[in-house]
């Protein structure tokens, strides 16, 4: 049996936004149908306001924030996963004291094209 020696994928290095948040993009290529990022919300920080064309998942994995969907304010606490449709505004803010940690998932949605 052979073992698969290289499976992780790496992600770049972090940049670093005014707003308090640590972006790193997985280094993802043909293979994969999405890209994908992490990122850290520091305590008091927030993403900035984002609306793209693609469809977007988020996976709260450490951490407490509020998510502004459309101007509707949504709590998010860790383990939950939430949807954003292609051009509709979202941000996350993180008011608590520990750091916010979520995984992004975007790709082309081909139901909505």
């Amino acid at each position: 049996m052979k073992i698969a020696t290289d499976v992780r994928v790496p992600y770049d290095e972090p940049e670093i936004e005014d707003s308090g948040m640590r972006l790193e993009l997985l280094q993802v290529d043909s293979r994969f149908p999405f890209e994908s990022s992490r990122f850290v919300v520091e305590p008091g920080g927030c993403s900035p306001p984002d609306v793209h064309s693609v469809a977007e998942m988020w996976i709260i994995i450490q951490g407490t924030g509020e998510l502004l969907y459309d101007q509707e304010s949504i709590p998010l606490n860790a383990g939950d996963a939430v949807y954003f449709q292609p051009l509709h505004t979202h941000q996350i803010k993180n008011h608590s004291s520990e750091p916010l940690r979520v995984i992004s998932f975007w790709w082309q949605d081909k139901c909505l094209t």
